[in-house]
C-alpha cells in the first residue's frame, strides 16, 4: 500500500491539469467563422454565415464543421516552439484531425475576435486561415 500511494499522488496530480487557466486555452476557446484564406492559388474572402465552422472548447476537444462535409471531432494542443525563423508569436497548435492534422504544428494568434492558423514558417508556400470569432 505504501508504494502504491505515491503511484495515485502522481497519476492524480497529472489528471488535474488546468488547461483551462492558460491563457492560449482562454483566447482560443469559442466557436470561430472562417473568414479569409491568404496563400496559394490567392486570398480568398468568406461571406458571414459560410458554414466553414472551427469550435474550441476550453478541455482540449474541437469540432470541425464544413458545408456538406461531417463534422470532425477531435483533439488540440496549445504550446509555445521556436519556429526555423524569428517570429513575433510563438504559439503553436496541434490538431490531431482534419486537414490541419497534415500540417504538423501550426502558428497561431488569438486577439478579440479575430485569429489566424497558419503554416510553420518552416514551410516555403504554407498559407493563413483567418477566422472571426462568432
Amino acid at each position: 500500500m505504501k508504494k502504491l500511494f505515491p503511484l495515485l499522488a502522481c497519476v492524480a496530480m497529472f489528471a488535474c491539469n488546468k488547461k483551462a487557466d492558460d491563457p492560449n486555452i482562454a483566447k482560443i476557446t469559442g466557436t470561430w467563422e472562417l473568414a479569409r484564406f491568404i496563400g496559394y492559388p490567392g486570398n480568398i474572402n468568406y461571406p458571414a454565415g459560410n458554414g466553414h465552422i472551427l469550435v474550441f472548447m476550453g478541455d482540449g476537444r474541437f469540432d470541425k464543421k464544413d458545408p456538406g462535409n461531417a463534422t470532425i471531432n477531435g483533439l488540440y494542443v496549445v504550446g509555445t516552439k521556436d519556429d526555423c525563423s524569428a517570429r513575433e508569436n510563438n504559439t503553436y497548435l496541434i490538431m490531431n484531425k482534419g486537414s490541419f492534422k497534415q500540417e504538423g504544428y501550426l502558428s497561431f494568434n488569438a486577439a478579440g475576435d479575430s485569429m489566424t492558423i497558419g503554416s510553420s514558417n518552416c514551410v516555403a508556400d504554407g498559407g493563413t486561415y483567418v477566422y472571426k470569432k462568432n
